[in-house]
């Protein structure tokens, strides 16, 4: 992505909270939030792969317990709770763009996820790892995988689709390109 500039898109002050909109209401600061957060108390994911790590040991791929095991995964990811204490808080979180919903003007709606190639391979990442983004106006320069950093106000809401389920939602007051 590089310097390409993202179109539809608000600017920051040099402090990195957002310039208040003409109306003269105060915006939020955002604050910087790494992905681990997003993960409730007790859902510890380095055990839960761990755990499943061990257990695939046991099975070869070809094995029916191995489709068994995918379909377990897959209802434990859907199922990975939010934290509760990140709903209604102002973050500023960097990943990777998955779109989903777009109409003339460019990219409405994506996935924010936390690694490159997340719900493009199987399995997507948890649900507590996915964000699902409303933006307005539309991104029209914005392409699947491109790295970001999205500033909003973050929702626990559960959404699925065809490229994973979230935990969380949000309507980005800001997106920028992010270099990893």
């Amino acid at each position: 992505m590089g310097a390409r500039k993202l179109m539809g898109l608000r600017d920051f002050s040099k402090d990195g909270s957002m310039i208040a909109e003409a109306s003269g209401a105060a915006a939020p600061v955002f604050r910087e939030t790494a992905w681990r957060e997003l993960e409730s108390e007790n859902w510890n994911l380095d055990a839960v792969l761990k755990q499943l790590q061990q257990e695939a040991k046991s099975v070869d791929d070809s094995d029916p317990r191995m489709r068994e095991r995918m379909q377990l995964i897959s209802m434990l990811w859907a199922n990975a709770p939010p934290n509760a204490r990140m709903d209604e808080v102002a973050v500023r979180l960097s990943g990777y763009a998955v779109p989903l919903e777009k109409n003339a003007e460019g990219i409405t709606e994506f996935l924010l996820v936390p690694y490159f190639g997340a719900c493009i391979h199987v399995p997507p990442p948890p649900a507590n790892q996915i964000v699902r983004v409303l933006a307005r106006p539309a991104l029209r320069d914005l392409r699947t995988m491109d790295a970001i950093r999205v500033s909003g106000v973050l929702r626990i809401q559960r959404s699925g689709s065809e490229l994973g389920d979230s935990g969380y939602a949000m309507q980005a007051a800001h997106v920028e390109p992010y270099t990893p």
